[in-house]
C-alpha cells in the first residue's frame, strides 16, 4: 500500500466506527417502528464490513434471511437495492425454512423461532443475529437491544469462534458486553 492507499483506509475506518457510533446514540422511541428498523438495516449493513467469514462458496454473493419481521425484511431490500457491498452482492429473504448456499446472515426477531433455529446453526459459519429478549439461549451473535431508549448491541464472541467467524476488534470494542446492561 502506498501513503495515499493508507491515509484512505485509515480515514474510511475512522469514519465506519464514527458512523457507528452515531446510530448508536439515536433514540428509538415508541412509534418509531420503521425508523428502528432502518437502524437496524444500516447496522447489519455495516457489520458486512467488520466480520470475517471461512473461504469457501461463492465469496460474490451474500444471502441474508430475515425472519418473522417483515419491516426489517423492507428495509434491508431497499438497502440492498440501493447500496452496494464493495465485497458481495447481496439478497434478502425472508422466512425461509431452508438455509441457502449463500446464507451468511440471519436475523431472528422472536425468541420462540431463535430457541428453535439457533441449535441447528450453532456450529456454521452463520452470523446469527437477535433481538430484544433476555434468554440467552435465545440470542445470536449478535443481539439488539433498547437501553434507556437507545439501541445497543451486544457480541457473543464465543459464539462467533464456534461458527468459525472471525469479528474485527473494531467492532467488539463498539458492542455493549455482555452483562454490562
Amino acid at each position: 500500500m502506498n501513503g495515499k492507499n493508507i491515509k484512505n483506509y485509515v480515514f474510511s475506518s475512522i469514519l465506519g466506527l464514527a458512523i457507528f457510533s452515531l446510530l448508536q446514540n439515536v433514540y428509538a422511541k415508541e412509534g418509531q417502528l420503521a425508523s428502528l428498523a432502518q437502524l437496524k438495516s444500516l447496522f447489519i449493513h455495516k457489520f458486512i464490513n467488520y466480520i470475517e467469514w471461512p473461504p469457501g462458496g461463492n465469496t460474490k454473493e451474500m444471502s441474508i434471511l430475515v425472519i418473522d419481521d417483515e419491516l426489517l425484511f423492507n428495509e434491508m431490500s431497499k438497502l440492498a437495492n440501493t447500496k452496494k457491498s464493495t465485497q458481495y452482492s447481496i439478497k434478502i429473504e425472508k422466512n425461509n425454512n431452508h438455509l441457502s448456499k449463500n446464507l451468511k446472515i440471519i436475523f431472528i426477531s422472536k425468541a420462540e423461532q431463535a430457541n428453535k433455529l439457533l441449535p441447528k446453526v450453532v456450529k456454521m459459519p452463520i452470523l446469527t443475529i437477535t433481538e430484544g429478549n433476555d434468554d440467552k439461549a435465545a440470542k445470536g451473535i449478535i443481539h439488539f437491544f433498547i437501553l434507556n431508549k437507545k439501541l445497543r448491541f451486544e457480541i457473543n464472541n464465543d459464539l462467533a469462534i464456534s461458527a468459525n467467524i472471525e469479528i474485527n476488534s473494531r467492532l467488539l470494542n463498539l458492542s455493549q458486553k455482555m452483562g454490562e446492561q
